[in-house]
């Protein structure tokens, strides 16, 4: 499930943006109450120091949502931030 959402993820964002940045990208996952694979890919376009423990929105972000029984992938654009 993780290389069906990091693929429809790296999509979203744009191939050859995340393959620039792929060094400023880091994703998050899980599951919902439902059993839906959750995944995110958080990417930044430059480097900043951020201090430990603190939080620091990423520039962009894809998520998308995986249905583990059939393998169907749903985008959330809703709380997606994306290139234009």
């Amino acid at each position: 499930m993780m290389k069906i959402a990091l693929d429809e993820c790296v999509d979203m964002l744009g191939k050859e943006f995340v393959e620039q940045h792929k060094h400023l990208c880091c994703c998050t996952y899980g599951l919902s109450h439902e059993g839906k694979f959750l995944y995110n890919l958080g990417m930044d376009t430059e480097e900043i120091d951020v201090p430990m423990g603190d939080e620091t929105p990423m520039k962009f972000y894809a998520y998308v949502v995986v249905d583990p029984i059939n393998g169907k992938v749903t985008r959330d654009y809703k709380n997606s931030i994306l290139p234009s």
